[in-house]
């Protein structure tokens, strides 16, 4: 399939926004914003996307806005073949579609999916031993992690394929030498889950930064932790503690310190 990223010509696939997008363009505006805030961003690349499952759609951001511009009504959307189905004169990132159309076509379930190259997540991609259990919240996330194998920038449509078989069902992975991926059925959820699994590398670096001798947990204890993200219930109780607690926090900061994100 020949994926050129442009824009379909068909004046009608523009249509008047529905309640449903202007919410996911609002949050996932403020998700961009946020990762700017926390440092996570690398100046124009890395990808965050919201799904439109009523179109097979999902949003991303536009090439050439830093992360902390991002507003809801410059996010673009393309369809899962590569066609630009907005009013935009922007593009996308290539890699970008790959990596997200791939999870967003797979997975009905991914409201939103992240991708970040952070200095302590591509640092702990590129370890053998990947995420280590060397702390509460990394035992929490020990069993929701996938793997996926580096192949080069992402330009190959042939690779998502094997990036969806190699995530599985889980909603956490490590790329290989190349940076860290969550999703979620919100975008809040996705958030919550990024941050958890940015959290766990940052430490995991400092922890290995100091070369002590490490103090293992009992590995019960280790799979006892991590049953509370992995079971149902657990992943339930997460997604209520993001969607109710954590993301209204979230944008209430946001509103204080970067308004705007909101702006239609």
């Amino acid at each position: 399939m020949d994926v050129n990223l442009s824009t379909r010509g068909n004046v009608a696939a523009f249509r008047v926004m529905d309640a449903f997008e202007r919410q996911r363009r609002i949050d996932l505006a403020a998700a961009y914003r946020l990762v700017a805030m926390f440092g996570w961003d690398d100046l124009l690349a890395t990808h965050l996307s919201a799904n439109l499952p009523d179109e097979e759609a999902f949003l991303v951001n536009p090439v050439g806005m830093m992360f902390e511009e991002i507003t809801a009504s410059s996010l673009v959307k393309v369809n899962l073949d590569g066609e630009i189905i907005s009013d935009t004169p922007y593009s996308i990132n290539r890699a970008g579609f790959v990596i997200h159309s791939a999870v967003h076509g797979a997975r009905p379930d991914a409201g939103c999916v992240m991708h970040l190259h952070t200095r302590d997540g591509v640092a702990v991609s590129a370890l053998e031993g990947g995420l280590l259990p060397l702390n509460q919240t990394s035992m929490i996330l020990s069993q929701a992690i996938a793997r996926h194998e580096y192949e080069g920038v992402a330009l190959e449509i042939g690779e998502r394929e094997r990036l969806v078989a190699d995530l599985g069902s889980r909603n956490l992975m490590l790329l290989s030498n190349h940076g860290t991926l969550a999703l979620g059925g919100s975008v809040a959820e996705a958030f919550l889950q990024m941050y958890m699994l940015e959290w766990a590398c940052t430490v995991q670096v400092r922890t290995l930064s100091m070369g002590q001798a490490l103090h293992a947990a009992d590995p019960a204890v280790i799979d006892k932790t991590a049953q509370m993200l992995s079971s149902e219930k657990g992943a339930a109780v997460t997604a209520s503690y993001a969607d109710q607690l954590v993301w209204p926090a979230l944008l209430r900061k946001l509103d204080r310190t970067n308004p705007g994100y909101a702006d239609l």
